[in-house]
C-alpha cells in the first residue's frame, strides 16, 4: 500500500453506539441546585452529584433529556434551550453539574429536564431555576425530582411555564448581553482545586508498586461584563519513580513529577462571536469514554484511559470562534502551537509500542521527534452542528499533525542485528461526522470519521520504514 496517498477509514465505519437508558442498581442522581446568576445576567448554576458508587464518576454523563421525555413531563421545548448548555467540573474534588447560558435570561423562572448516566446507572431529574433579580442578594436553591425509568406524568405546570433544557458540551461561559440589558456584576474571583491519590500494585513478578501518583489540582475564574478569565494549573508526584531501579533511569524522570498548564485562556463576544483565547479543552466527539470523533484533543496515556477524562485530555492552545442559532452551533478553531499525545518512555507500563522483536534482534527507541513550529505546521479546523427534527447532526474537518505517533523502524546489522524506532507525528486531514437521536428509553449515537495520511506500523521487514 502507498502510505502517502493511502486514506483510511477510521475504525468505526458506522460505530452506532447504543446506550440503553434503563436503572441499573443505585448510582449517581442529582441533588440540590444552586443558582449563582441573576434575572437579566446569563444563566450561571450549580448541581450537586450525589451517592456516587466508587469510580463512578470516571463514566458520568449528562445532557438534555430526550424530546419524548419533556413531552410526557409536560414541559415545552424553545429556541432559548438550543444556548443552555451543561458541563460535568469538579468542586472540592466531587464532580458537579455547572449549568450555563452565554445569553440573558429575563424569564423569573425556568424549568428543565436533566438526564444523567454513567456506567452503573441512569436517571432523568427535572429542576425549577428559581432567578433573583440582581438587588437581590442570597443565592437560590432548590431539590430536584429524580426519575428513575420514563419522566412521569405532565405535572400540574406552574402559573407559566419557562422551559429551559440544556446541550451537553464542554464548559463555556461568554457572556453576550441582548438589548437593553442591565450592566451585570463583575464575576468575583472563585476557587475550584482537587486532590487525589491513585495507587497500583503489580502482583506479577517480580511484584513491584507501578503508582503512587498524587494530584493536585488549583484553579481560578472570574472577569469582568464583557471579558471572563479562567487559569488552572495542577501538580502530579509519584513516590514510586524516585526510589528503587525495577524501571529505567529515564523512565523515573520522566514520571516522577510534572507541574501542568491546564485550561486557561480568556472569553469574550465581538462581532456576533463568542471567541476564547489560550489553553482549552475543545471536544468535538459525542460518544462518552470514546475518542474517534475527538480529533483535537491529545492525551496523557501514560497511564492509558483509566484515569479520568478530565486527567487525561491535554489542554491545547488554540483561538476559538464559535456560533450560536436557536437550533445550531459552528465553530472555527487554529492551533498554533498543537499538544501531540505524551506516550511516555520505553518501559512505561502502557508505552504504546509493545510488539516483541523478531528472533535474533535487539529492540531500540530514540526519543519521540516533536512536530515542527510555525505557520505551516499549525493546526486548523471547522465543525458545524444542528438539531433537525428530533436529531442532533454534525459535521467536521481537521488538518492537523498527529496527535498519534508512528513508529518510523530502522535495521542496523552492526554490531548486533538490532531495529532501531523513532516516533514521528506525520501531517493528516480528517473529515466526519456525528449524530445522536432517541428511541423512547433508548438514545442512539455514531460517529463515522475518514483520515489521510495516516500511517501504520507494519511488522514485515521487507518494508524499510515499518510503516505502510
Amino acid at each position: 500500500m502507498a502510505a502517502d496517498a493511502r486514506v483510511t477509514l477510521s475504525v468505526l465505519a458506522f460505530s452506532a453506539i447504543i446506550s440503553l437508558l434503563v436503572p441499573i442498581a443505585h448510582g449517581a442522581e442529582l441533588g440540590k441546585l444552586t443558582v449563582l446568576s441573576r434575572l437579566g445576567q446569563p444563566l450561571d448554576a450549580e448541581i450537586e452529584i450525589v451517592s456516587l458508587k466508587p469510580g463512578e464518576d470516571k463514566s458520568l454523563a449528562a445532557q438534555l433529556a430526550s424530546r419524548q421525555a419533556f413531552r410526557q413531563s409536560g414541559i415545552e421545548l424553545k429556541p432559548v434551550h438550543a444556548d443552555l448548555r451543561i458541563s460535568i467540573e469538579r468542586s472540592g474534588g466531587r464532580p458537579v453539574l455547572r449549568l450555563r447560558t452565554t445569553r440573558r435570561v429575563d424569564e423569573p423562572f425556568v424549568e428543565t429536564l436533566i438526564e444523567l448516566r454513567s456506567n452503573a446507572s441512569s436517571s432523568l431529574s427535572r429542576y425549577t431555576v428559581l432567578l433573583d433579580p440582581l438587588e437581590y442578594k442570597a443565592p437560590s436553591t432548590v431539590p430536584a425530582t429524580t426519575q428513575t425509568q420514563k419522566p412521569a406524568r405532565p405535572e400540574t405546570p406552574a402559573a407559566v411555564e419557562k422551559p429551559a433544557p440544556m446541550l451537553s458540551r464542554e464548559d463555556l461561559f461568554g457572556v453576550p448581553r441582548g438589548e437593553g440589558a442591565r450592566e451585570p456584576e463583575s464575576k468575583p474571583v472563585e476557587w475550584r482545586g482537587f486532590a487525589q491519590n491513585t495507587l497500583a500494585y503489580d502482583y506479577q513478578d517480580p511484584r513491584h508498586w507501578s503508582r503512587a501518583v498524587i494530584r493536585t489540582q488549583l484553579g481560578a475564574q472570574g472577569g469582568t461584563p464583557g471579558l471572563k478569565w479562567k487559569a488552572t494549573g495542577r501538580l502530579d508526584v509519584d513516590p514510586v519513580y524516585y526510589g528503587g531501579h525495577f524501571y529505567p533511569e529515564e523512565l523515573r524522570k520522566d514520571q516522577r513529577a510534572d507541574l501542568f498548564l491546564r485550561e486557561t485562556y480568556l472569553d469574550a463576544s465581538a462581532g456576533g462571536l463568542e471567541w476564547r483565547l489560550g489553553k482549552q479543552n475543545i471536544v468535538w466527539g459525542e460518544m462518552v469514554g470514546l475518542f474517534f470523533a475527538d480529533v483535537v484533543s491529545a492525551r496523557d496515556q501514560r497511564d492509558f484511559i483509566l484515569p479520568d477524562f478530565e486527567i487525561i485530555r491535554i489542554p491545547q492552545w488554540a483561538v476559538r470562534a464559535e456560533y450560536f442559532g436557536d437550533t445550531s452551533h459552528a465553530e472555527v478553531i487554529w492551533l498554533p502551537y498543537p499538544e501531540v499525545d505524551n506516550i511516555g518512555k520505553p518501559g512505561a507500563e502502557f508505552f504504546p509500542f509493545q510488539i516483541p522483536p523478531p528472533t535474533g534482534f535487539a529492540q531500540q527507541f530514540n526519543n519521540v521527534v516533536r512536530p515542527q513550529r510555525g505557520l505551516r505546521h499549525s493546526n486548523f479546523g471547522a465543525r458545524a452542528s444542528t438539531l433537525q427534527n428530533g436529531w442532533d447532526l454534525s459535521g467536521f474537518y481537521y488538518r492537523s499533525t498527529d496527535v498519534i505517533p508512528t513508529f518510523y523502524r530502522e535495521v542496523a546489522l552492526a554490531p548486533a542485528p538490532t531495529l532501531i524506532f523513532t516516533p514521528r507525528h506525520d501531517r493528516i486531514w480528517q473529515t466526519g461526522g456525528t449524530l445522536a437521536t432517541d428511541f423512547g428509553s433508548v438514545v442512539g449515537k455514531a460517529e463515522l470519521i475518514y483520515a489521510a495520511g495516516r500511517k501504520y506500523n507494519v511488522t514485515r521487514l521487507t518494508e524499510p520504514t515499518g510503516v505502510g
